[in-house]
Order: structure tokens, then C-alpha cells, then sequence
């Protein structure tokens, strides 16, 4: 013989999975699936597929990487300035009323424009950390015509590690809780 569940339990366990089903959409949409998140992981895969290429296509000089990383250090930097920013929200507020909301929902997400800024300042330190080492590997088995110089070797680890704290500042935890220092690293490191 067996003994069902009475309805009330069953009712209740039902209730709390519907709750726990809410409640991690609502983390994805509100949390993981934001505007900001979907615009670094497209920066991101951009990247990634630049890098497939030049991995993909021995022929391509391994140059290339200094000028992927100051592209995007080039992205980060200008989509922070004052007229380009104007510029941007200038377009956006002009769109009229009469379009749908849908698109006019969307088009107001133009905050999110950190996300450009982030996304490619972060991939700008991966290409130059990817370009200094593949220099240093060049030097080190001596297959480069030109041996680097070691005050370039110091320079270059020198920015690399001042971008790196940048990076490190900018975390959005310690940015938080110690912002003053986060806004030293930013003004006396960039």
C-alpha cells in the first residue's frame, strides 16, 4: 500500500519550485543577461575571432597583434570622450516618437556604452600582454632580425604592469569599496 502526498505538500513543494525558477530567471535577466555583459561579450568575440585568424593564417605577420590592441585601445579611449559621447546621445534622443516601442526600448540602452569602454580596454591589455611575449620569445631564441633593446623590455613591462593595476582597480568590488584609489590608478597610471 502506498501513501500520496497530502495535496498541501505537494501544493507547497510545487510553489517553492516555481519560486526557484523565478527567482534564477530573474538573476539571468537582471544579473548575467544585462545590456552591459552582452556588450563586452561581443567585443569579446570579435576579438576572439581576430585571434582566430591570425592563428589560423600562417602568412599574416605576428605584427599584427600591436595594431589589433591599439585598435581597441583606440575604441576604448574615444568611446569616452566628451564629443563622441554627445554625438551618440544627440542621435539617440532624436529618434521620434512614432516608432515602435520596442525599438525606442532599445535605442535607450545607450548607457551601456562602459561596456565598449571595458570590454575593449581589457582586450587591448590581452593583445599587448600577447604582442610583449611573443617579443620576448623572438629575443630569446633570437629569431627576431633586431634584438629589443632592454630599455624597451623595461618600458614595456612597465606599462604592461601599470595597465594591469588599471584593470585590477577597476574591478567592480574593489572599485566600490576603495574608489578614491581607484581614481589615483586611473589619473596618474592612463
Amino acid at each position: 500500500m502506498t501513501t500520496s502526498k497530502p495535496s498541501s505538500e505537494t501544493n507547497s513543494l510545487t510553489q517553492t519550485r516555481l519560486w526557484f525558477l523565478y527567482w534564477i530567471g530573474d538573476w539571468l535577466k537582471y544579473r548575467i543577461l544585462i545590456v552591459y555583459r552582452k556588450l563586452f561579450s561581443v567585443i569579446w568575440f570579435a576579438n576572439l575571432a581576430v585571434l582566430i585568424v591570425l592563428l589560423s593564417i600562417p602568412s599574416i605577420n605576428r605584427a599584427w597583434l600591436t595594431t589589433v590592441a591599439l585598435a581597441n585601445l583606440i575604441i576604448a579611449i574615444v568611446i569616452r570622450q566628451d564629443f563622441i559621447i554627445n554625438l551618440i546621445f544627440a542621435y539617440c534622443c532624436s529618434i521620434p516618437k512614432s516608432w515602435p516601442f520596442a525599438i525606442r526600448r532599445r535605442i535607450a540602452k545607450v548607457y551601456y556604452l562602459g561596456s565598449i569602454h571595458s570590454g575593449c580596454a581589457i582586450a587591448a591589455v590581452c593583445w599587448f600582454v600577447a604582442s610583449f611575449a611573443l617579443s620576448l620569445r623572438g629575443l630569446i631564441k633570437r629569431q627576431s632580425s633586431s634584438t629589443l633593446p632592454v630599455p624597451t623590455i623595461v618600458l614595456s613591462s612597465i606599462a604592461l604592469l601599470l595597465l594591469a593595476g588599471m584593470i585590477a582597480a577597476s574591478y567592480p568590488a574593489l572599485r566600490k569599496r576603495y574608489h578614491n584609489t581607484f581614481e589615483c590608478v586611473y589619473r596618474f597610471s592612463g
